[in-house]
């Protein structure tokens, strides 16, 4: 017997006849009235219930079982099973399953949804002679993710006269798909659960959920979040895959564009390369502005911003302003705008600083009767000035690299290019007295290499046809100057000669020459005096007087 709910009973009763075996079915309520009758043509051993069916198992003549599936209202039959073995008892499983003992022949499990036989497990005879199954522990005891079964009954082996054996069967699931179980599957899914061999571990995988009507609920559950995550894992190497293969086949299309591009930064780099810095001039002009030269005046007052007056903030921005417009005049702006990259952006953010110290400062004046706001534009004017005197000190050390020696750079250099050129002819003498270091911009020491040149090869053109040609060049200075001495010992030139000598187009060697000396004595007379002694048939000296002052 059963019962469907607190109020519906089930009785099954039978009766064997010469040649037959059959069964009656009632339904009664709960005054004990028949609402429902149903004969089975087979020995009911057991009914159970679900949602959806009334299951009664038993069996025919022999040793063949039966298994129906009842509607509940009507008692019509939906679904029948056949086995080979007499079924003795029925245990329904989380409404889903179904769980047969059998006469000799160990268990049956049955999906109720599909009615399918998903699996037998045969007992040694000797023990699955009568068992009954009692109840089910719904346990997982080797920790498989898959449900076990645990039932318990007793059997008598031979004749009444036998010994009688109680047995408790522990059934774990060791359930048998192509020779493998379902948890070997999903233990070497785990295995290849990896970006690299996801391919391999879904195919476990479904192998396992192929058969997942074996299954309880929760470990099918488990299972197919395992699949979500190996799926994604799959799609990812899929994806990296094409991703790959899409670059292989792009590899020719990258490499034209990756050679347009070496392509475009080597011209780039031409174009630097041609690119020279500002000139001595611009430099001179750019050490003279407010914020080179004062600028130790301006860290001081606007580290002690709080203790001073108004009139020393303003003077701070009348030098800023001064230091923006010189900056920003025509002259310095395309200047810079010509020169390498790396001096562009020292001079913009020079303009950028200082434009910001100027507003922190307005601002600082407007809001000292706020104490808050005071002092958060202190703090900022303090951190702008520290910007600017590091951008200083980098504008600084660049500007005094771009300085080489008037002597090494310039007129040594010279000596060595007359001596390569006339090596045969003439010979150079030098005499170096002096110890101090004169340093110009590169492009003024280009010039002062090229009038070193010109005065030391009119020195060695003016032997004419002698055969010993000596050039004398003496370097002396004093606490206040250098002199530079390019003596020869030519033909000379008389007094009239002398006083013409710097006159554009005058000249002793003939038509076409005589404008270099006139732009030599403009290029030493800008930093200190050009002197010329000479006398006829006795040779010529150039006497270049520069004053230490001039070199700054």
């Amino acid at each position: 017997s059963t019962f469907t709910n607190n109020k519906i009973y089930l009785i099954a009763g039978w009766k064997i006849k010469k040649d037959t075996r059959e069964s009656l079915i009632l339904k009664i309520d709960e005054n004990f009235n028949i609402e429902k009758e149903k004969k089975i043509d087979f020995l009911v051993t057991s009914i159970v219930h679900t949602e959806n069916y009334i299951i009664s198992g038993g069996y025919i003549e022999s040793f063949d079982g039966r298994i129906y599936f009842l509607e509940p209202e009507n008692l019509s039959v939906k679904e029948k099973i056949e086995d080979p073995f007499r079924i003795l008892s029925l245990k329904v499983i989380d409404n889903t399953y179904i769980l047969a003992s059998r006469y000799a022949g160990g268990y049956l499990l049955i999906n109720v949804n599909n009615t399918k036989k998903l699996y037998t497990e045969e007992f040694h005879s000797y023990i699955s002679r009568l068992v009954w199954l009692l109840d089910v522990e719904e346990k997982d005891f080797n920790r498989d993710g898959v449900q076990d079964f645990l039932w318990a009954g007793s059997t008598i082996w031979g004749g009444p006269e036998d010994q009688k054996v109680n047995v408790i069967i522990l059934i774990t699931n060791k359930i048998p798909i192509a020779k493998k179980a379902i948890f070997e599957y999903v233990k070497k899914a785990k295995k290849y659960n990896n970006i690299l061999k996801a391919n391999k571990a879904l195919y476990y995988l479904d192998e396992a959920i192929m058969h997942s009507d074996l299954l309880m609920p929760d470990s099918l559950e488990s299972l197919y979040k395992l699949r979500k995550q190996i799926y994604w894992k799959l799609k990812l190497k899929r994806n990296l895959r094409r991703l790959f293969h899409l670059f292989i086949n792009s590899i020719p299309l990258i490499s034209f564009f990756i050679l347009i591009f070496l392509a475009f930064l080597q011209f780039t780099r031409k174009l630097e390369s041609r690119k020279s810095p500002p000139s001595g001039e611009i430099l001179r002009e750019i050490l003279k502005i407010p914020v080179i030269h004062k600028f130790l005046s301006w860290e001081d007052y606007i580290n002690k911003i709080d203790g001073i007056d108004d009139s020393k903030i303003e003077y701070i921005k009348s030098g800023i302003g001064d230091s923006l417009r010189f900056l920003n005049s025509q002259s310095i702006s395309s200047s810079f705008k010509n020169s390498p990259s790396e001096w562009r952006k020292i001079y913009k953010r020079m303009i950028r600083e200082l434009r910001l110290l100027n507003l922190y400062l307005n601002l600082y004046l407007k809001s000292r009767k706020s104490p808050f706001r005071s002092k958060i534009l202190k703090n900022l004017t303090i951190k702008s000035i520290s910007i600017i005197k590091k951008l200083r000190k980098i504008l600084l050390d660049k500007v005094e690299r771009e300085k080489g020696d008037l002597i090494k750079d310039a007129l040594l250099s010279a000596v060595e290019d007359m001596k390569n050129r006339y090596s045969r002819e003439a010979l150079i003498r030098t005499k170096i007295e002096s110890t101090s270091s004169y340093r110009f911009f590169k492009d003024e020491i280009l010039k002062f290499k090229n009038a070193f040149n010109s005065i030391i090869e009119n020195a060695i053109e003016s032997y004419e046809n002698k055969i010993r040609k000596i050039v004398d060049i003496t370097v002396d200075s004093d606490p206040e100057r250098i002199l530079i001495s390019i003596k020869d010992h030519g033909k000379g030139m008389s007094e009239k000669e002398l006083e013409q000598i710097f006159i554009p187009g005058f000249s002793t060697k003939g038509k076409g020459r005589g404008h270099g000396l006139n732009n030599i004595d403009k290029l030493f007379k800008k930093y200190g005096e050009l002197r010329i002694k000479s006398e006829k048939n006795k040779g010529t000296e150039f006497i270049i007087i520069l004053p230490f002052e001039n070199r700054k």
